[in-house]
């Protein structure tokens, strides 16, 4: 019989850091089911991180759809909290997002996979 209800990730997100810290952006993990991010734009600017954009007022759940040539991250939005990206070992992920004119970092590390 297949489970109902409850987590299931087989990774996780730990270790988040936005810096600088911005008020009218809410950036949280989501480890229920793989690893991913949710944010809130409270802001009345555009949020734009790796060229994906979380406009005024906006919420969006944000997974990693893989890595690019040049080692950069290439993030989308996800319709639920399943992670598609699970990495061999962990892995530090560290991106660059602007709001409006001001540029923050986001950093965390995304663990491999834990259970089967």
């Amino acid at each position: 019989m297949a489970p109902t209800g409850g987590c299931f990730g087989k990774s996780a997100i730990k270790d988040l850091k936005v810096e600088p810290a911005m008020e009218t952006v809410i950036i949280e993990t989501n480890n229920c089911n793989g690893g991913v991010l949710n944010i809130r734009n409270l802001d009345s600017q555009a949020l734009s991180l790796c060229g994906l954009e979380i406009g005024p007022g906006d919420y969006a759940i944000v997974d990693i759809q893989g890595r690019l040539a040049d080692g950069s991250y290439e993030l989308k939005k996800s319709g639920s909290n399943f992670s598609g990206y699970i990495p061999v070992a962990d892995e530090k992920v560290t991106v660059r997002g602007r709001l409006g004119s001001r540029e923050f970092m986001l950093s965390y590390i995304k663990t491999k996979k834990l259970c089967d």
